[in-house]
């Protein structure tokens, strides 16, 4: 992975990383706050070389390893339960060995002959009057645990007496707070990760190079407003750009014949495919070419709803009456953009199916290609009816709409496979409802549409990109 594909993980899950790390610190605080607060008190002590009949010193590297074992035998004897037992007795404490032990830890410093002992409780005090009566015990006991009831003197001898910490050394507060907040990231990157693993949705056109191998001829993002003609109802936002960037490749798209039939399908329902289909063909009628949409979702038509029309005739009429109709004009309705006409798909009366698998569909195909420059057809989703396949044989090409977060990978692998077993020219795959970030240019858009609401003029360049605008 690169760099940028980490900051997109960052980005798309930097809510979950932030909730996690939090929930995670909180409910640390919450536990250590309500510990009982630990003191340390530590004394160092000396083996004493002179005494033991292990420790006489010596300069060689075996005598070395032998006063290393010396210093952690004397570690082992120190927490034993003999001098356990003694410092209890000592001190008079309510307490099993095995509990005092616990409380007890020893080590050697490295590259030394000291010892540290150290003690924890919750009452500083009584830690350094254990720290202090485990050395004493075990100096009382010390020739019978090294079997040297000749020695004169103690092998340990105290350095510095046991002193108690200020304040307590555990629960460590700031430094459990570090830890559970490393672990929520940890915790939020791994859902995060596997999420993302297992999830075989798109959001960007990264992920869709990545899943399909194909990179879309068009992104578009996900369009607000109470409107989805975003094209007629704001030229100057950078989705309408998108669109025109999408006319942009269907014109520059290789092919030995003129592309007159364009079919606008999708692996799955809600990919936004009528949203793509109708902007498409305001921005190719912004040219001057003559267009018709043909609304060819039978199943559930949606294209009239965007344009505010009816849907009492259309389609579904032609197709009964054999499709080569005289009055076909009479089915195309005008809408509030020039030289673009709306073909509804009509009352449904018969099986889409039936209607669409017959012989009158070749001949509405024709005599809509007798009426306008293009003809665009909004079909049902690939991958759930058969109807988009069957007009894709009367067609000249297909675009493949995929909406992000929508349908997964494999679906648009299955619904590529479709089209190229159908053997139709494929214009390309639109990623739509995705996460578009500005580019760099896409600020001079804003400007000109902020020009424009205010009653202004837009600069030449904007006024000659299409060649026909939408009526007032």
């Amino acid at each position: 992975m690169e760099l940028k594909d980490y900051l997109r993980f960052v980005g798309r899950w930097w809510w979950l990383m932030g909730l996690t790390a939090a929930a995670a610190a909180t409910l640390a605080f919450a536990i250590t706050s309500r510990e009982t607060p630990i003191y340390a008190a530590t004394t160092k002590l000396l083996v004493n070389q002179n005494q033991g009949q292990f420790a006489q010193p010596k300069t060689t590297f075996d005598e070395l390893r032998v006063r290393e074992r010396l210093a952690q035998t004397y570690i082992e004897l120190l927490r034993s339960r003999p001098v356990m037992e003694r410092a209890i007795a000592d001190l008079n404490l309510n307490m099993r060995p095995r509990t005092l032990a616990g409380k007890i830890d020893a080590e050697a410093v490295g590259g030394t002959e000291l010892i540290l002992v150290t003690v924890h409780d919750p009452d500083p005090r009584r830690a350094e009057t254990m720290a202090n009566a485990v050395v004493v015990a075990f100096q009382a006991l010390e020739r019978d645990l090294l079997a040297n009831p000749f020695a004169s003197e103690s092998s340990l001898v105290v350095v510095e007496l046991a002193l108690a910490t200020i304040s307590p050394v555990s629960p460590n507060i700031p430094r459990t707070l570090i830890i559970a907040l490393v672990l929520g990231l940890f915790i939020a990157m791994l859902i995060g990760f596997l999420r993302d693993f297992f999830d075989d949705t798109m959001s960007g056109g990264g992920d869709m190079q990545r899943r399909t191998g194909y990179l879309p001829a068009a992104t578009v993002g996900n369009i607000g407003g109470p409107s989805k003609l975003i094209t007629s109802r704001d030229p100057y936002h950078a989705t309408s750009e998108s669109y025109r960037m999408l006319r942009m490749h269907l014109d520059a798209f290789p092919s030995e014949r003129a592309l007159q039939t364009i079919v606008i399908t999708s692996p799955n329902p809600r990919d936004g495919k009528s949203t793509t289909a109708a902007n498409l063909a305001i921005a190719m009628a912004q040219t001057g070419r003559s267009v018709i949409l043909v609304d060819a979702d039978l199943r559930e038509p949606t294209l009239h709803k965007l344009f505010g029309q009816e849907n009492t005739s259309g389609v579904c009429n032609l197709l009964v009456q054999g499709g080569a109709c005289s009055s076909l004009a009479t089915y195309l309705r005008p809408t509030q953009i020039d030289r673009l006409r709306l073909l509804p798909a009509g009352v449904v009366n018969f099986h889409p199916a039936q209607l669409l698998g017959s012989e009158p569909l070749v001949a509405l195909v024709d005599a809509l290609k007798a009426e306008a420059d293009l003809i665009i057809f909004d079909t049902p989703a690939l991958l759930s009816v058969v109807d988009a396949s069957l007009i894709l044989r009367a067609a000249d090409a297909a675009l493949l709409v995929v909406g992000a977060g929508v349908s997964r990978g494999a679906d648009v692998l299955r619904a590529y496979a479709n089209l190229e077993q159908l053997g139709v020219s494929i214009l390309g795959i639109v990623l739509n409802k995705a996460r578009v970030a500005l580019r760099p240019g896409q600020s001079h858009y804003s400007w000109l549409h902020s020009k424009a609401a205010k009653g202004g003029d837009a600069p030449p360049s904007a006024r000659e990109s299409d060649t026909a605008k939408p009526r007032a």
